[in-house]
């Protein structure tokens, strides 16, 4: 009697342990939100063209929300702000030929210089000179 009883227990606790098994391999893994790592470790991007080297060159001298003549291009930069980041960016506006045609880029103080960045929450085309 006492094997048997081994025996049971030895079936009631494989049962247990592989019932508990199964029940965690049946749950799917959860995905991660594909823009997590964007909005906690932005980065940057290379300048694009001449002309975004130029715009990032001169960043730091444009004034703020003032029409600035770059490689035959009218830029506006947006005032400095200290970004929840704790880096300090600025919205910068490329057009060609008038407001409908602005390209808007985020610039943010890396190191000694501008770089782009991820726009992560996309603000209106900053304004220009009136």
């Amino acid at each position: 009697m006492g094997d048997v009883l081994a025996i049971a227990r030895t079936a009631a606790c494989a049962l247990a342990i592989t019932g508990f098994a199964a029940c965690g391999t049946t749950s799917k893994p959860v995905k991660p939100d594909p823009s997590y790592k964007l909005l906690t470790q932005p980065g940057t991007r290379a300048p694009a063209d001449d002309l975004e080297k130029a715009i990032l060159a001169q960043l730091k001298q444009l004034a703020p929300d003032k029409e600035a003549n770059i490689n035959g291009r009218v830029v506006v930069a947006g005032a400095p702000y200290a970004a929840a980041s704790g880096r300090t960016c600025r919205a910068v506006s490329v057009r060609a030929n008038g407001p409908a045609a602005a390209r808007d880029h985020l610039a943010c103080r890396i190191g000694n210089g501008w770089a782009f960045v991820p726009d992560v929450v996309r603000r209106p085309t900053t304004g220009g000179a009136k």
